[in-house]
Formats: structure tokens, C-alpha cells, sequence
């Protein structure tokens, strides 16, 4: 049924709520409705003690005066980038869906309704399985640099102990470095001092470096996992390889988001977005991030923890090698 006309008393109220709602937009006192005049008659004939407190009009601006500029808005104030919340909000839908493509694509890899039968659709299973936990990898990067540049990554500061990181990071990316015939190598010092800092961005740095290491070391080379400190100094872990190495220009490069070696082999370019969120992280942890590369000579990129960021008491950390310096040069390559 059609609802029913507003009566003349409401209609009146809903002129009143829209004049006082027109008259604080545009910035000037509201007319006297039927409420101000009724003031006005209780205060006398002139109105004066009505209208006592009306605000002066604002005498109009020169011809040919500025505009003033516009009021920023509470983002703004707050630096809200809202570049950042946009892809913040795109990342997030588009990680569901291929959360559902990766999981039904390990269902049909493994077969478990039954056999696939054609060899050609197991391998189209197996590319679109690989080709959406990368695109995942990359959402969630993206993700992860629209918080760092919003200020709102949340980290978890908790006591870190890295050489054990280091091994469950060697152990993720050997199936890579056994596929290109790379060697991979510890030398973590005995005894390693905790580090206070967010454990899960801890691992993804050192994801991060040792599958670059791997991406650009030539078949037949060799990764390095290092760790270092002293007694009451800094805490060091390193990730060198012996691969084709950089110029300090293309450090530079490397460092900054989207950036791309013009001189990366076909097949390594990726999107550029590794090493600068190894580097925000690392920061974001109150570690130093320095990274040292000749051509030819591999690379080392050290992350190094100042003594406050050192737990007060050793932690568990085992040696799997002699140790060796991670501020050095290990096996001599990366020299500056």
C-alpha cells in the first residue's frame, strides 16, 4: 500500500531541519524560522536580544583574490594515502578467489576424485596450481607495501631466535636450488643471541633473499646462510651467493619497488618488489639492511641488529659449519 502523506505539521518540521541544514553548509547564521521569530516576540519588538548572538557577515572578498584553499578532510590531516587503501581493499578480493583456484588445482593434481586420464590436462593442472600461488605471492606483497607506505603494518615483536629461521628457509627453497643444481650452505654461529623482533616478516625476508639468491646464481653455484655476533655488540644473518652479481647502480635500482635489472637474464625479471620489502621489513625490525654485490662476484645482503634489539639471554642457536663473520666475506665473494 502506498504510504500515507506527511501531515502539514510534518511537512513544516522537515522545511525547518532542511533551512538549518542549507544554512550551516553554506557557513551563515540560519534565518529566523518560526522558532527564532517566536524568540524574538518573547525579547521585545526589535528583536535584539533574539539576534545577539548572530556572527557579523563576512565583508566579500576583493575581485581577483585567491580562493582559500579547501579545509583538508581527517585522512588527509592523518596522511592517509588512499592509493594505499584502495589496493588494500582489491588485494583482499582477489586473494579469495585464488585461495579457491590453488586448493581445488592440489585436489586435481593429486586426483583425488579419480584419474585425470590425459597427460596434457595434468600439466595444464600443474600451470594453473604454479601460476596462481604466484599471483598470490605477488597480492600479498602488494599488500604487505600498501601497509608499509600506510604506516599500519602490524608486527608482532617477540623473542626471534634466526638461526632457526634461517634452516626452516633453506628447507622451503631446496626444492628450488636442487632443480637448478645449487648447492646450498650454513654457516650459523653457536649459541646466537635472540633477537626481539615479528617473527613471520623475519621469515619472509629471508624467503626472500634466498630465492633471489637462487633466481640469479648460475647452475652449479652456491647460497650461503651466515650468522654472527659478539658478546654485548650487534647480531648478524647473512644471505650470500656466488651469482652474476651487480654494479652499485643497479643496487639502487634494485631497492626501489617495481624496479627491474635492465640486464637480467630471460626468465628472472619478477616484479621488482623482493628486495625493497626485505629492506622495509628489515627497517620495520630496527635491523640495518645492507647489501654488497660485485658482477660476476655474487651478492651478500646482511641484516644487522643493533645490541638493544638483542634479547638479554643467549638463545639456542646451533653452528652447522665454522663460523664466519656475516658483516665478512665468507667464501670471498661480494667483496667491495
Amino acid at each position: 500500500p502506498p504510504a500515507p502523506a506527511p501531515s502539514a505539521e510534518d511537512m513544516a518540521t522537515m522545511n525547518e531541519i532542511a533551512r538549518m541544514i542549507r544554512a550551516a553548509s553554506s557557513g551563515a547564521a540560519p534565518p529566523p524560522g518560526p522558532a527564532a521569530d517566536a524568540d524574538a516576540g518573547e525579547a521585545g519588538a526589535d528583536g535584539r536580544q533574539a539576534h545577539a548572538n548572530t556572527p557579523p557577515a563576512e565583508a566579500p572578498a576583493p575581485e581577483g583574490s585567491p580562493e582559500p584553499a579547501p579545509v583538508p578532510t581527517a585522512a588527509q590531516e592523518e596522511g592517509e594515502p588512499a592509493g594505499a587503501d584502495l589496493l588494500a581493499t582489491v588485494g583482499h578480493e582477489v586473494r579469495t578467489p585464488l585461495t579457491a583456484i590453488i586448493g581445488f588445482a592440489e585436489v586435481m593434481k593429486a586426483e583425488h576424485l579419480g584419474p585425470i586420464g590425459n597427460s596434457r590436462y595434468k600439466s595444464y593442472v600443474a600451470d594453473i596450481h604454479e601460476s596462481a600461488c604466484h599471483a598470490l605471492s605477488l597480492v600479498n606483497d602488494l599488500l604487505d607495501l600498501a601497509k608499509m607506505r600506510a604506516g599500519a603494518l602490524e608486527l608482532e615483536p617477540t623473542r626471534v631466535d634466526l638461526n632457526a629461521i634461517a634452516r626452516q628457509c633453506l628447507g622451503a627453497v631446496r626444492p628450488l636450488a636442487d632443480k637448478k643444481g645449487i648447492a646450498l650452505e650454513t654457516r650459523l654461529a653457536a649459541g646466537l643471541p635472540e633477537v626481539v623482533a615479528d617473527w613471520r616478516s623475519m621469515r619472509q625476508i629471508l624467503l626472500n633473499l634466498l630465492s633471489n639468491a637462487i633466481k640469479f646464481t648460475e647452475p652449479g653455484g652456491r647460497v650461503y646462510a651466515l650468522s654472527e655476533f659478539r658478546p654485548g655488540g650487534p647480531v648478524a644473518i647473512a644471505i650470500e651467493d656466488s651469482g652474476i652479481g651487480m654494479t652499485a647502480d643497479e643496487i639502487t635500482a634494485a631497492l626501489e619497488p617495481f624496479r627491474q635489472l635492465a640486464g637480467a637474464p630471460r626468465g628472472r625479471e619478477g616484479a621488482g618488489l623482493g628486495l625493497p620489502i626485505a629492506k622495509a621489513l628489515t627497517q620495520a625490525n630496527g635491523a640495518e639492511f645492507r647489501m654488497i654485490s660485485e658482477p660476476g662476484e655474487g651478492t651478500r645482503v646482511t641484516l644487522l641488529f643493533p645490541p638493544e634489539r638483542v634479547a638479554p639471554s643467549l638463545g639456542a642457536g646451533g653452528q652447522d659449519a665454522a663460523s664466519t663473520p656475516a658483516g665478512g666475506t665468507g667464501r670471498g665473494h661480494a667483496r667491495r
